[in-house]
């Protein structure tokens, strides 16, 4: 765990367009075509249950992702 660094990036800021955060994308999606790479869903919520998904996020009892489904 000592080699782990977190990379943030986002495809809405100028930034992004800059060699640097173009690097930072390509190693991100090297991670997840070598399966390197997991997204945690901790729980699943119905659209229709938006409200409760949202009072869930709030409590901060997460970790990983909440989806929404149709």
């Amino acid at each position: 765990m000592h080699n782990i660094r977190w990379v943030k990036f986002g495809l809405y800021r100028r930034s992004f367009y800059e060699g640097h955060s173009l690097r930072q994308v390509d190693m991100f999606l090297d991670l997840i075509r070598q399966k390197k790479f997991h997204i945690v869903i901790d729980r699943t919520f119905p659209l229709s249950e938006a409200r409760a998904a949202h009072r869930y996020l709030e409590g901060r009892d997460h970790f990983g992702k909440i989806v929404l489904t149709p």
